[in-house]
């Protein structure tokens, strides 16, 4: 999840700093980018699957997913770079181009997972902030191949996450499921880069993620706030 907003951030500052994006081709990367994240939530439609109660709410789920995505088209093509940094871009309009997917989530999925499009739509926010915040340093730290050099599941705290995941393989998460299970992906990732990655930066941008999202999502989690924002 993190690694493709992150990977467009380097992509399109390198654009700016090279001078090789004219307004038109920056355009299309927004466009594209905010589309793809659209059609990434869609596929809740997956999700849907699992629950008969889900199909239930509903039947024409296709034909309101593909209204839904001309929406979400629309509002990208509506778009204006101008003076804007991409940051200034997504801020401004990541939340509102994707509305249309989050609303139709929300219709479909039954009542105890009605509140996951809010909480997963601001982990998403949350990465796009980080990303924005961060320097160039740390973002290309986030594909170090330092965290690669040994198996997850060597990791208790990872097999946890693993054991975790897996009791909800066949039936619909919860807005309580996947705030409960941030804490624990904390300590993994703490787990893996303590003990894989000697650099301390390396080490606390992931740990400066985690937080964030802990952070930015207990709100959320502790359902005190009903919108998400950029902000």
């Amino acid at each position: 999840m993190k690694g493709f907003p992150l990977a467009f951030a380097v992509l399109l500052i390198g654009s700016f700093v090279y001078g090789k994006s004219e307004e038109n081709e920056v355009q299309k990367l927004v466009t594209d980018f905010l589309e793809d994240k659209a059609s990434d939530l869609s596929l809740f439609n997956d999700i849907i699957e699992m629950a008969d109660k889900t199909k239930k709410n509903c039947p024409d789920l296709d034909a309101k997913l593909n209204a839904t995505m001309i929406e979400v088209q629309k509002c990208t093509e509506e778009i204006k770079i101008g003076p804007n940094t991409i940051c200034t871009i997504l801020k401004t309009n990541i939340v509102p181009c994707t509305k249309p997917v989050r609303e139709l989530m929300v219709s479909c999925l039954p009542q105890e997972s009605k509140e996951l499009p809010l909480v997963l739509e601001r982990i998403f926010i949350t990465i796009i902030k980080q990303a924005c915040s961060s320097t160039m340093e740390e973002i290309l730290e986030f594909f170090n191949p330092c965290q690669f050099s040994k198996n997850v599941s060597s990791f208790p705290s990872c097999q946890e996450v693993a054991n975790t995941v897996q009791t909800f393989r066949n039936k619909m998460p919860s807005k309580e499921f996947v705030c409960s299970l941030l804490p624990k992906l904390r300590t993994c990732s703490k787990d893996i880069h303590n003990a894989t990655c000697t650099n301390i930066i390396t080490r606390t941008v992931f740990l400066n993620l985690h937080q964030a999202l802990e952070d930015n999502t207990k709100d959320v989690c502790n359902g005190a706030k009903k919108n998400n924002d950029l902000n």
